[in-house]
């Protein structure tokens, strides 16, 4: 998750981490993908993210980094029939995230729903969090009706900005 510290303050060691998960971890998956997907084609969907925060430099660096490695793939891979797209999920309505609702709730002395509507609806178009089954609806797509998408980051974040 990082270290949660300003990009002034980060360690080499945590920042390195990050981007050894995030980013390195989607380079492999290609490597590893590649391969068999040029003999018959087929899709390579990256998951990103779009939120920026301060004290996340690492992770949002690392994200970043996968929007840019996921355009470089789409042009090396697409000649072999190999479509690569990321995939950048808003705030998903799960347990995760409603553990972090509750421990920011009790931070800051105030309910879940302030969090919610301060922090998430007032900057979302459709004023909800995302649902797990909305996630994979964007990767069906990508995966499956998208046939001339490539090189491409599919949102699923409700619109928040």
């Amino acid at each position: 998750a990082g270290a949660r510290l300003p990009a002034a303050q980060m360690e080499r060691d945590a920042f390195d981490r990050t981007l050894a998960v995030n980013l390195r971890g989607v380079m492999l998956c290609i490597k590893h993908a590649a391969a068999p997907l040029k003999q018959r084609g087929g899709t390579i969907i990256n998951v990103s993210s779009r939120g920026v925060s301060p004290h996340r430099s690492d992770y949002v660096a690392s994200k970043a980094a996968v929007r840019a490695l996921t355009e470089v793939a789409a042009f090396e891979l697409g000649p072999h029939g190999v479509r690569v797209c990321t995939l950048s999920p808003g705030t998903v309505n799960t347990e995760m995230m409603h553990r972090s609702l509750d421990q920011w709730a009790a931070r800051d002395g105030c309910t879940v729903a302030d969090v919610l509507e301060r922090h998430y609806f007032a900057r979302a178009a459709l004023k909800k969090l995302v649902e797990p089954d909305e996630v994979a609806q964007g990767a069906l797509f990508l995966a499956a009706a998208a046939t001339a998408v490539t090189a491409a980051e599919l949102r699923v974040n409700a619109g928040r900005m």
